[in-house]
């Protein structure tokens, strides 16, 4: 007969039992027994704290010396997961993205060292040539169209631009659309910079010959991202207090390389140009 214990699963074993004289079994207390509630342990649902390393700075400086967090963890003698979050979260370093560059075709190559040998050929006949022309680009996080580009033209850029500025575009699509172009052969007549221009071309596959590819991007981008942003507003704030941190001498030697950039890409018969800091 199996036994039936209200207090809990227990095996019919537990409950003492004897012969009884006529050799029915019975049981020594008859008495219910007090029904206990066990509560079950809950696991232990505190997140795990990271052990912060004694010196961060020396876990960065260990770090530089590795290809990967692998070595870096049996030098620490930490587990790599633990390398990867101390970087992300207390450090707060990225990997760095490899980003190619595109294909630059043989006639790609043509054209940008004919673009190169016409703007030397200007800074030669007129040593103000250069600082006269304004390079633009955009960075955005929306689509850009050739109506909105040509409203920021309008709206914003033209407007601040000095008499007898030369003005510079890419040869992106919304560069290229007749209503583009027809408005910057009004504002500025043989003297706009860009893919279909009757004055200069500019050449396809070539933003490391612009100031803001080479340069501005970067700068402001390494400014603003320092710190994680809180909200629009703060990366606008930051925005503006970035591009406002380019000095006069900045923007002087900016001009220098684009000059060294021009005479590189004609020496090298229009080849990528990627000049690397001392």
């Amino acid at each position: 007969m199996a036994g039936l214990c209200e207090g809990g699963n227990k095996p019919p074993g537990s409950l003492k039992a004897n012969r009884g004289i006529s050799g029915i079994r019975s049981m020594e207390d008859h008495r219910p027994k007090k029904a206990t509630l066990h509560k079950r342990r809950k696991p232990n649902q505190r997140k795990k704290q990271l052990k912060k390393p004694r010196d961060n700075e020396h876990l960065a400086d260990t770090l530089e010396s590795y290809d990967d967090k692998y070595g870096a963890s049996v030098q620490l003698n930490i587990p790599p997961t633990t390398v990867h979050t101390v970087l992300h979260k207390r450090l707060r370093l990225r990997a760095y993205k490899l980003q190619l560059h595109q294909m630059i075709t043989p006639n790609d190559k043509l054209e940008r060292k004919r673009f190169a040998e016409t703007m030397l050929d200007k800074v030669d006949d007129d040593d103000t040539f250069l600082t006269r022309v304004c390079f633009s680009d955009e960075a955005t996080f929306h689509t850009v169209t050739a109506n909105t580009y040509l409203d920021m033209l309008q709206l914003y850029a033209v407007p601040q631009l000095p008499d007898g500025a030369i003005f510079q575009q890419d040869g992106a699509p919304p560069h290229f659309a007749n209503m583009v172009r027809t408005f910057l052969d009004e504002q500025f007549p043989a003297r706009w910079i860009g893919r279909g221009s009757p004055y200069i071309t500019w050449p396809a596959r070539s933003p490391d010959l612009t100031p803001p590819d080479f340069f501005l991007w970067g700068f402001v981008k390494d400014q603003v991202y320092r710190t994680p942003v809180l909200d629009l507003a703060d990366l606008q704030e930051r925005i503006y207090a970035a591009v406002n941190n380019v000095t006069p001498q900045m923007l002087h030697n900016t001009w220098v390389e684009v000059e060294y950039r021009l005479d590189i890409s004609r020496a090298t018969n229009g080849s990528h140009v990627e000049v690397y800091g001392t």
